[in-house]
């Protein structure tokens, strides 16, 4: 409980404040989503190559590092087994 206190003190209240105001508007394409057909695969491939995607996941993979280093005892960041990319952004196709 500790560690999740610590966790969740050192998020950027910014931060927090814009993933809040986003997720009504998750919910309602998601509620849509239910009305109209399914994605093909290659919709979904698009989808998560995305450039928005590919950040959400690199926060995920931080906030998860950060998590495992204070669940396995002070692991140094080194010694941590970690996924990570480059969010490039450039004016390139995503």
């Amino acid at each position: 409980m500790l560690i999740l206190s610590e966790t969740l003190g050192t998020i950027d209240p910014d931060q927090l404040r814009e993933v809040t105001r986003v997720v009504p508007d998750i919910l309602a394409v998601a509620a849509k989503s239910r009305e109209t057909e399914l994605p093909s695969l290659l919709q979904i491939f698009r989808t998560l190559s995305g450039r928005n995607i590919r950040r959400g996941l690199a926060v995920l993979d931080g906030a998860l590092e950060a998590w495992s280093k204070n669940a396995v005892g002070g692991t140094k960041a080194a010694d941590a087994p970690t996924i990570t990319g480059t969010v490039h952004s450039g004016t390139g196709t995503s």
